[in-house]
């Protein structure tokens, strides 16, 4: 979970009393604002570029929240957020946000989340969570620029940013994934649904009771040097195996790799279904963590 969905679930009316009220705060993971006119829930053209520049600055860096209804000034060149300025009519603003999400900001945005915090009834204040995207860059439509969030502000983008960001969008997207192939044989496989190649992979995922590692590579010849077998890995319980030859395998988009072959330890009259737990890392993606339902056919 990345920090600004931590602070996010964080974030409640006790925590912003106890945690951030009279305080400085310099980061690039929060922003807090005052919405225009806090005596209705209308959303003024001051609050539509606030919340386009958020939502792009966040989503093309690393992502943030934004906490509408706080004021925050300038003490010693540091942001302080100083008092709670609620909002009236605070699900109409709320709404009104969600309406025009997509609207403000070029390329819709994966994820958003918002969450209200109410000072009294139909009053308060209006955290929003925009996640780092996956396919930058964002625009703001108001004003036109690109933004990223550095040094705890939002900055416009000049164009060699602007064509990273370009780049950044071909990311690799690896999943786990099994097939038998007869004769009490599994393959494990890495597929790529990404749009970037998956370099250097490393793949670790519990071995369940009843199967090994096969002695040999996939060629069935060769003997087995790609995997190796641990007795433990972080919170995985039991044996387990680890996918070690990613620098000789890349997986291009859309692919799918076999990596691995399992076995029977012995012989079983039916089908079983066991869950796998697994953890896929690469270069240029985010670590990826499940519990995959593998079947093991009987023979």
């Amino acid at each position: 979970m990345d920090s600004a969905k931590i602070l996010f679930d964080k974030i409640t009316l006790d925590y912003i009393k106890a945690e951030m009220l009279g305080k400085q705060f310099e980061n690039n993971i929060l922003e807090c604002k005052q919405k225009d006119s806090p005596e209705n829930g209308n959303i003024e053209m001051g609050d539509k570029a606030k919340f386009a520049k958020c939502l792009s600055g966040f989503a093309n860096t690393g992502g943030g929240v934004v906490v509408f209804g706080l004021d925050a000034r300038k003490q010693d060149g540091i942001d302080e957020i100083t008092a709670i300025a609620p909002i009236s009519e605070l699900k109409k603003f709320e709404s009104d946000l969600r309406e025009i999400e997509s609207r403000v900001v070029e390329r819709n945005i994966q994820g958003v989340e918002y969450k209200r915090l109410e000072t009294e009834s139909e009053k308060g204040l209006l955290a929003v969570y925009i996640p780092q995207s996956l396919t930058p860059p964002h625009r703001s439509l108001v004003d036109r620029h690109f933004y990223i969030r550095a040094g705890g502000t939002f900055q416009p983008l000049d164009l060699p940013l602007i064509e990273d960001l370009f780049h950044r969008r071909r990311r690799p997207a690896l999943s786990f994934l099994t097939r038998n192939v007869g004769d009490g044989r599994i393959w494990i496989y890495l597929k790529n649904t990404g749009e970037g190649t998956a370099r250097n992979p490393y793949l670790v995922f519990e071995l369940p009771g009843g199967l090994e590692l096969s002695n040999f590579e996939l060629d069935g010849n060769t003997k087995q040097t790609s995997c190796v077998l641990m007795t433990s890995f972080k919170e995985f319980r039991g044996y387990c195996v680890a996918f070690k030859a990613g620098f000789s395998t890349p997986v291009h988009p859309q692919a799918e790799v076999p990596i691995a072959e399992l076995r029977l330890a012995g012989h079983i009259s039916n089908d079983q279904t066991c869950m796998v737990k697994y953890q896929i890392y690469a270069d240029d993606m985010e670590p990826v963590e499940g519990e995959f339902s593998m079947l093991v056919k009987g023979w």
